[in-house]
């Protein structure tokens, strides 16, 4: 996978291989924050606020693609998604919103 297969502000259904000695596959429900060279920022679905940083050679396979209303996107600052912020961290807790939620 690389940068051509994903799209902002989209939720995607992924296969993804565990980054520990086994390299066990695992499903992922993410909400694309934004797109870097060498890899995505995300925050996981139906878990916590955490952002994360899922490397394309770690994605095996996109299971389901939904594309998110305007309304319903979630925002975070520019600038805690630049690549000089995800340099030397795979993980970042972070509280995004949505103003159709009323949050």
């Amino acid at each position: 996978m690389d940068k051509n297969d994903f799209q902002t502000d989209t939720q995607y259904t992924l296969t993804i291989r565990d980054q520990s000695e086994s390299s066990r596959l695992h499903p992922a429900d993410v909400y694309v924050m934004k797109l870097h060279e060498n890899g995505l920022i995300v925050r996981m679905k139906g878990k916590d606020a955490i952002l994360r940083k899922i490397i394309y050679s770690d994605i095996v396979k996109i299971v389901k693609t939904i594309a998110i209303m305007e309304q319903n996107r979630l925002y975070i600052p520019e600038a805690l998604l630049t690549e000089k912020n995800w340099q030397n961290r795979t993980e970042m807790a972070h509280y995004s919103s949505s103003p159709h939620s009323g949050k």
